[in-house]
């Protein structure tokens, strides 16, 4: 008997690559230096592989111009974006933006260290990792890169968010500022009068049901940030690192 999963249908492909759509994720534009040729590119599969030693990962569409870049190179920058840094995110990952060192035209940015091979760090990311590739695999339709971290910088501040296709600057939850449960004041249940009849709980309406099959937002349409009530423009899906 074959154990081969039969092809799944389109409408259960659409319904899983929506649930997808739920996780949410950071967003960083990943950096690299060849010479004379620069590079950058957005992505928001940007994740932690390993802790000893330092690992981290990042998925490409194979033959993009930026994992060719770390092919070659065998290292690269991840700059970790900051919630105020949605306009960035916009620009590189827009397959129209120039190429080589033109892209950073009106960016702030430094060039990295030696082990950075002088590849941008941008100014005002929350975070900065230097990588060396220890690896490149194709897994699927992407290319799963893992760089091994030799130098990591934090600069504090809020991260940029992707969820739902779109971007978020958060409003994170600072415990130091919320108040004790002590100082929050008491409410007395109010008293039921003799002989008044009980109380009882609203029936409230049944919620919608979530539907998994939406489709993905409009690219380049103002989504309104869930947490931080700003509009931001939204990335169309898959968009970020796209063929460049």
């Amino acid at each position: 008997m074959s154990t081969q999963a039969a092809p799944a249908r389109p409408q259960a492909v659409r319904r899983r690559n929506a649930v997808l759509r739920s996780l949410a994720s950071g967003v960083a534009v990943l950096t690299v230096r060849s010479g004379d040729r620069m590079h950058g590119t957005t992505v928001s599969t940007l994740t932690s592989v390993s802790r000893k030693p330092l690992i981290i990962g990042v998925c490409l569409r194979p033959g993009s111009a930026m994992a060719d870049l770390v092919r070659t190179e065998e290292r690269f920058v991840a700059n970790v974006l900051s919630g105020e840094q949605h306009a960035l995110a916009r620009w590189f990952a827009n397959r129209d933006r120039p190429e080589g060192a033109a892209q950073f035209d009106g960016v702030d940015w430094m060039p990295g260290s030696r082990a950075a091979g002088g590849a941008p760090l941008l100014d005002g990311a929350v975070a900065q990792l230097t990588c060396r590739l220890s690896s490149c695999v194709p897994v699927g339709d992407h290319e799963v890169l893992l760089g091994l971290v030799t130098e990591a910088t934090a600069n504090g501040g809020e991260p940029l968010l992707s969820y739902a296709g779109a971007l978020h600057a958060p409003a994170l939850y600072d415990p130091a500022n919320a108040l004790p449960a002590s100082a929050l004041p008491a409410v007395a249940s109010p008293a039921t009068p003799a002989g008044a009849p009980a109380l009882t709980a609203p029936t409230l309406p049944a919620a919608a049901p979530y539907d998994p099959t939406g489709l993905p937002p409009t690219a380049g349409a103002a989504r309104a940030s869930a947490t931080a009530g700003t509009p931001v423009p939204s990335i169309a899906a898959g968009e970020e690192g796209k063929n460049r």
